[in-house]
């Protein structure tokens, strides 16, 4: 066998062997996104399963985070890039010291998604990378 045909043949069955371990792999994180579950935490009220008194109230267009029992707000826009990926550009704060200026951005995806539950990821240039679960209440 010429040298270049069997360097294509390594290639070839190489991704014929990996192939089966992609598919998997993709078809194991799919499973943790339930499409309805991923429709019912697009708006109403959630709160964090280990964070402190605070609760995230989510419509159409905006992302409020409230502490203290209202004392305290931070005011988000919110856009959706797709089902499981959001885009919050903070708008203003009510009493809370915050990482994010007004129109400073954070992109949130959602990497689970069950029940009335999930988690997500955020990143933003300021404030970092951050994990959390929250639970649907309303």
């Amino acid at each position: 066998m010429p040298k270049r045909l069997g360097s294509l043949y390594f290639y070839w069955m190489k991704f014929i062997l990996l192939l089966p371990l992609f598919v998997a792999a993709a078809s194991c994180s799919a499973q943790n996104l339930d499409p309805d579950c991923l429709a019912r935490i697009r708006k109403g009220v959630f709160v964090p399963e280990q964070a402190g008194p605070m609760e995230v109230i989510r419509t159409g267009k905006e992302y409020v985070e409230v502490y203290n029992e209202g004392d305290a707000k931070l005011f988000h826009a919110i856009r959706w890039d797709n089902d499981s990926t959001f885009t919050l550009t903070m708008k203003r704060s009510v009493n809370v010291l915050t990482c994010l200026k007004k129109g400073e951005i954070m992109k949130t995806t959602i990497t689970t998604c069950q029940g009335n539950r999930y988690e997500s990821k955020s990143i933003s240039l300021y404030c970092g990378d951050t994990e959390e679960s929250f639970v649907k209440r309303k």
